[in-house]
């Protein structure tokens, strides 16, 4: 039980403390943070996911898609979660949050946005598996879960520092074409089912949204908070 508690405190504690530390800083950032949390919500919850459910009892070549193509339906899954997700992320930070380009805001947007995703996994996969004593049967395991979740949440930060880049060069189109393949591939690694590239994409992507954070924190122009 103690493991699942963990794994959920990092599923859900580690964004909504994140959430507070950016009201903190001032509405304009927390302001990002939730556009961040309503691009996730609108591309996957709102859109992709409902459509996906639809193919997969609409459609019958979609149905038997991951028997008779594993790797082109895991690639479809893959790519689409980019294509949804990195449109979203252009469209509310061009929208929402136009002219907010400074680091504090791609922080915050990236967070806002995996820190939803990963509250939603945790209340509907962590928590489930607590009350009827799955997470206990899986011991220290079930920590895997909320680890995996905060280096998705290094990614997303990173893909946001992509996207605004694109932003404030003017080539919006190109990066977030970039956005969208890195993001595809990123999603990509799990159809090989190998724990050791999985962990190492999942590990790239939280050092190198750290790194993102600290560089772009150095270079780019502070903002009015």
């Amino acid at each position: 039980m103690i493991y699942g508690i963990i794994s959920l405190i990092m599923c859900v504690g580690i964004p909504v403390l994140g959430g507070i530390y950016l009201s903190a800083r001032g509405r304009p950032a927390f302001w990002s943070f939730l556009a961040g949390m309503l691009s996730f919500a609108l591309t996957q919850l709102v859109v992709r996911l409902p459509l996906l459910r639809y193919l997969s009892t609409h459609w019958d070549w979609f149905m038997l898609l991951p028997y008779t193509g594993y790797f082109l339906y895991m690639g479809l899954l893959a790519i689409s979660a980019g294509l949804f997700e990195e449109t979203g992320r252009v469209a509310c930070l061009g929208l929402l949050r136009r002219g907010k380009t400074g680091w504090i805001h791609g922080l915050a947007f990236g967070l806002g946005h995996g820190g939803v995703e990963s509250i939603w996994i945790g209340l509907g996969s962590v928590l489930p598996a607590m009350l009827n004593g799955t997470a206990s049967l899986a011991g220290a395991s079930v920590l895997l879960a909320g680890v995996e979740r905060i280096c998705a949440m290094g990614f997303h930060v990173l893909m946001t520092y992509v996207v605004l880049e694109g932003i404030q060069r003017h080539k919006k189109l190109l990066f977030w074409l970039l956005a969208v393949l890195l993001h595809g591939l990123f999603d990509f690694t799990i159809a090989f089912q190998n724990q050791i590239l999985i962990w190492s994409v999942l590990a790239g992507g939280l050092v190198m949204g750290a790194a993102a954070v600290l560089w772009t924190r150095k270079h780019w122009k502070e903002e009015d908070l």
